[in-house]
């Protein structure tokens, strides 16, 4: 491979090029005025055809240039959750001392823009924060994100792409709720009402209300006072972890009341999981026959989170 090929590949990865709408109305014109100034000999109509000519030339190596200088970085959030707002963080950055950038677009493989930004000046970078929401918990397919040049004149799109296809790890959405029943007084009680235990304690802080707080932690009087929910975190005594027990096993897979019911508990088991090691808390979690080891920091929920992200019902026996 040389070094020219090799330089292409660095600066236009998977580079694509197609005609707009009116790139294709302008060829036409141009050729019907190509006709008529070799017809005619009219130097008027050769200048205009010069003019045309020379246009498609500057469009295309502006674009190119701009294309080639303007790189992208994008940076995957560190948790992600079903049914909630993943952001990424973009950084665009024009490497050209000459030209600006203009009319950049990043899409997704299915077309939707993820961001659009007018304007970039030679030698300058910006940063911007997008949203992008997964609606199912598990591995999901992420990318090709690819970045577009459109103008200066808009006869052309050319794209390079920025975020190659991947698979990125999505959470449960985190959801209160029961998990299962429980022997002696914990009978029929919600892994939140088993993890509130103490509640009445002594005020250990006040912070905006996050996903997976119990309606029961909000602060009213603060959050009339502040006009946001505030909720309440009262000081504890746990004596032994917390044993959230998950049963992969339905009696019928195909029963869309069993399904849903399944994905209630392993959001309920992830709100109690995030809950509790917000607090320092202890936490196991059982999924089938397999036990999990205890984890009592926020920063190790990765290794509880991701059996639940990926674990599937099976049937009975």
């Amino acid at each position: 491979m040389s070094a020219v090929t090799r330089r292409w590949q660095r600066m236009f990865p998977g580079f694509q090029l197609r005609f707009t709408r009116w790139g294709g109305v302008f060829l036409g014109l141009t050729l019907v005025l190509a006709f008529a100034a070799v017809n005619s000999g009219n130097n008027g109509l050769i200048a205009v055809l010069g003019a045309a000519l020379g246009s498609y030339v500057v469009s295309g190596a502006w674009s190119r240039e701009v294309l080639g200088q303007v790189s992208a970085k994008v940076g995957p959030p560190v948790e992600t959750f079903a049914g909630r707002p993943a952001l990424f963080e973009i950084e665009l950055v024009n490497t050209s001392r000459i030209f600006p950038a203009y009319g950049l677009v990043i899409k997704s493989a299915d077309g939707t823009i993820v961001l659009a930004e007018g304007y970039i000046g030679p030698g300058e970078s910006v940063k911007r924060t997008v949203s992008w929401c997964f609606e199912k918990r598990g591995r999901r397919q992420f990318g090709s994100w690819r970045l577009e040049v459109v103008l200066p004149l808009g006869f052309f799109i050319k794209s390079k792409e920025i975020l190659e296809d991947r698979l990125i790890l999505v959470y449960p959405a985190p959801v209160p709720g029961p998990v299962g029943e429980r022997e002696g007084d914990e009978a029929d009680r919600g892994v939140e009402r088993f993890v509130g235990r103490g509640r009445e304690g002594d005020v250990f802080q006040l912070r905006d209300f996050r996903d997976g707080d119990d309606t029961r932690q909000v602060h009213w009087k603060q959050t009339a006072r502040q006009q946001r929910m505030i909720s309440v975190d009262r000081r504890r005594t746990v004596d032994k972890p917390l044993i959230i027990r998950l049963d992969p096993s339905l009696s019928d897979l195909n029963d869309p009341a069993a399904l849903s019911l399944f994905e209630k508990k392993i959001s309920a088991a992830t709100a109690a999981i995030l809950r509790r090691l917000e607090h320092g808390e202890p936490v196991i979690l059982s999924i089938g026959d397999t036990i999990f080891p205890v984890e009592q920091r926020r920063t190790g929920a990765r290794r509880l989170l991701e059996p639940l992200a990926l674990v599937r019902p099976v049937g009975e026996g």
